[in-house]
């Protein structure tokens, strides 16, 4: 069955008990997809694992109310449609992420997003720069970050994003983990 077909009986769901939720419909979720989740009832829910393939997708998901239950959250960023994500991301006038705004769009929709929970964050599938590492100091609920685990599908994590890595306003952080990155001569500092 196509995945539409499959998600269509989400919208407007009423799922009191549900927890934990994994979609990994590869690459065919869409606004559709996410708009039929986004519109389910789940205040318990507290796990979340996507792989949103458009960018308007990951915003109607981080806009559905029951985001403000999540305490883990895990993206797989789509890099095969590279120049899609950034027409949908509208930067051409700069905007006020100033130097951010270079960033990746799951990076910069995050950074954007209200998790007044989270704290458990994975992100995968796309390289890491100095500007995505901006864009995430922008977000209000990093402090309250105990995990973060970044998996880089770029040829490297470079000095200057190591830099801005490591120096994150982290309060709580217990573990980062970094996957699939080579990091320049300098190394990460800690």
């Amino acid at each position: 069955r196509p995945a539409i077909t499959m998600l269509a009986p989400l919208r407007g769901a009423v799922l009191p008990q549900r927890q934990a939720l994994t979609l990994w419909p590869g690459h065919r979720f869409c606004t559709q997809h996410a708009a039929a989740l986004a519109a389910a009832e789940m205040p318990s829910l507290t796990r979340l694992v996507i792989m949103p393939t458009v960018p308007d997708a990951l915003a109607l998901l981080l806009r559905a109310p029951w985001t403000a239950t999540l305490k883990a959250l895990s993206v797989k960023c789509n890099t095969r449609h590279p120049a899609a994500w950034m027409a949908g991301l509208g930067l051409e006038g700069g905007g006020a992420l100033g130097a951010a705004a270079a960033a990746a769009p799951d990076v910069l929709r995050l950074a954007r997003a209200d998790l007044p929970v989270l704290r458990d964050l994975t992100l995968c599938g796309f390289p890491w720069t100095p500007a995505d590492v901006a864009a995430l100091s922008l977000a209000e609920w990093v402090p309250q970050l105990t995990a973060l685990q970044i998996s880089s599908d770029g040829p490297c994590l470079g000095d200057a994003a190591a830099a801005r890595l490591t120096a994150l306003p982290f309060r709580d952080l217990r573990c980062l983990e970094i996957r699939g990155a080579r990091f320049g001569r300098q190394g990460l500092a800690t």
